[in-house]
């Protein structure tokens, strides 16, 4: 009986159903695939199994094959695409005159993703950096892109890692992951990041505090991370001296706030801080600047202006004390009033204050101008007697001059004490009035414009119209 030869045939689709098309289809005999063999070279001919391939064929667009004519046996179906995984169906059953269907479903082959982005990078200090990963994958999927092993100043987003080095953060890397889920791809990307000259920083105050006549110093001090900044300064008064990093002096007297400059220098880049500096002041005591010795004139106005300097140019206040009521008077900053005949040399207190401390100072007071005398006393002997007629009239016949002369304007320098008439001058007229006195006539008048300290009465006694007279004899 004849048997006639049978087909293998099918359609090969994808798990999504989709046929496929040039599927490489094999058709062999045996238990093995020829090309897959794993027996080793080194045995005999004869000891290894003859594998045929029977017939091959690719898919058609429909996903279609068919093989020729084969012999009623079994045999191994083979299906290879670079895309999908190998797929081998065993024992396939061919009966004469008949066709086996083989349809397979084969799955997509998984292909490792490739990364493709660089593998090196630049950076700045102080500049955003960025860098986009990319990767491919042969079987058409877009890969998952992680990172990992990247330092704190970077951050990931997506496919893209981003930051600014800061300064001093030198070169460094990261780790990039390509995943398609179940295979990755990784590379470790070399980032080179260039250093920035930054400009130091000056870290001491921008005040500070100084006290009159003390010793004052201020010490500036600065960083930088790349070197050790020089330090500087200027716009300081001339009170203050620099040495180095740091300028001291002592504030003289008067001396009011005040600013000065630091510099802070890499010799490329420099910080400027402009300190202010205040400065307390200490309350110094005035001091009074008048005169400790001053003339007053009888019958003439008198006036004391008391003066005084501060340093702090604080407001003064002055006031008198211990000065002779009968007289003066007190109007700070002025003392004054008109000496009469009966007053002589005295002493006041000055005191000048500016609220918290004060200065004292004595001041004498020499009183001239004026006579002091008694009427008729030629022979100043303190009384008016007969033996003043006799000096007298001695002086009239050319004998010496009476003792006490007097300045009394507007009659001028004249023998005051024998002026017993009134006139206001020296005459032998006054003799005969001081004849009559002596025989009960009228009282001595003396000159109105120069009066006396003493006038005698007709009873001998003397009266004293002043107080406390002051002898002021020339």
């Amino acid at each position: 009986m004849v048997q006639f030869p049978g087909f293998v045939s099918g359609t090969v689709r994808d798990t999504a159903g989709t046929p496929l098309q040039n599927i490489f289809v094999r058709i062999n005999t045996g238990a093995l695939i020829l090309g897959e063999s794993r027996i080793s070279h080194g045995g005999d001919a004869e000891d290894i199994p003859v594998i045929t391939a029977v017939d091959s064929m690719y898919t058609n667009a429909s996903g279609y094959y068919i093989s020729r004519a084969l012999d009623a046996a079994t045999y191994n179906v083979r299906f290879t695409h670079t895309t999908y995984r190998d797929t081998t169906i065993h024992s396939v059953v061919v009966t004469p005159a008949d066709t086996t269907v083989v349809s397979p479903v084969l799955k997509r082959r998984n292909h490792t993703p490739v990364i493709t982005s660089p593998a090196t990078a630049a950076a700045t200090e102080h500049i955003l950096f960025r860098y986009t990963a990319t990767a491919s994958d042969s079987d058409g999927v877009v890969p998952t892109i992680a990172f990992s092993l990247y330092p704190a100043w970077m951050t990931p987003v997506g496919d893209t890692i981003r930051g600014i080095p800061p300064n001093g953060s030198g070169n460094t890397s990261f780790r990039i992951i390509a995943s398609d889920g179940q295979l990755a791809d990784t590379q470790i990307v070399a980032v080179t990041v260039m250093a920035v000259n930054d400009p130091p920083t000056i870290t001491s105050p921008a005040a500070d505090t100084a006290t009159e006549q003390q010793a004052f110093q201020y010490n500036a001090t600065a960083t930088d991370p790349e070197s050790t900044p020089t330090i500087s300064f200027f716009g300081y008064p001339n009170w203050l001296t620099t040495t180095g990093s740091a300028i001291f002096g002592t504030p003289p007297e008067g001396r009011r706030d005040t600013v000065f400059s630091v510099v802070a220098s890499d010799s490329q880049l420099a910080d400027t801080l402009v300190v202010t500096l205040h400065v307390i002041t200490i309350n110094d005591a005035p001091a009074l600047s008048s005169q400790s010795i001053v003339t007053a004139t009888r019958g003439e106005n008198f006036d004391y202006l008391a003066t005084a300097n501060d340093p702090d140019n604080d407001i003064l206040t002055f006031s008198f004390r211990h000065y002779d009521a009968s007289w003066l008077i007190s109007t700070p900053p002025h003392l004054h009033g008109v000496p009469g005949m009966a007053n002589h040399d005295t002493t006041f207190e000055v005191i000048v204050s500016d609220g918290q401390l004060a200065d004292t100072m004595g001041v004498y007071i020499y009183v001239v101008g004026g006579c002091y005398y008694t009427t008729g006393d030629v022979n100043e002997s303190g009384t008016f007697t007969g033996l003043d007629v006799t000096y007298a009239v001695r002086y009239f016949k050319g004998g010496p001059d009476p003792l006490m002369t007097c300045d009394c304007p507007p009659h001028g320098v004249w023998f005051v004490t024998g002026d017993v008439n009134g006139s206001c001058s020296f005459t032998g007229l006054d003799v005969t009035y001081m004849v009559r006195y002596f025989k009960g006539g009228a009282e001595p008048i003396p000159c109105p414009d120069c009066a006396p300290n003493v006038i005698l009465k007709k009873s001998g006694t003397s009266v004293n119209p002043m107080s406390q007279p002051i002898e002021n004899k020339k």
